[in-house]
């Protein structure tokens, strides 16, 4: 509905600013979109949602709870081959932990 809303700051008129309102409400339902300005414009933009932190603390914990492999294998009461696949996966969320940390 309101997608494409924009509006110059300059010629904002209490009218539109009624709208601008209705504008957020329909945002804060749909939480799809926002409503962002810059110097010149208000406008609703496509809102992209910041998984990072979540995505962060989710690769941790695979990592805590997946410690105890490492400790076996370090022990010896198991081998590499044995949890070749959690130790790629554990490889593989260290990694992607320093892309986004």
């Amino acid at each position: 509905m309101y997608r494409n809303w924009k509006v110059k700051i300059s010629e904002l008129t209490p009218e539109l600013e009624k709208e601008q309102k209705k504008v957020a409400e329909w945002c804060n339902q749909n939480q799809e979109y926002r409503i962002n300005d810059d110097d010149e414009y208000i406008f609703v933009e496509k809102w992209e949602k910041d998984t990072t932190g979540a995505e962060l603390i989710q690769l941790k914990q695979y990592l805590a709870d997946t410690d105890y492999i490492v400790i076996k294998i370090a022990e010896g009461v198991a081998t590499k081959e044995e949890y070749a696949e959690v130790l790629q996966k554990r490889s593989e969320a260290r990694t992607r932990i320093n892309e986004i940390a």
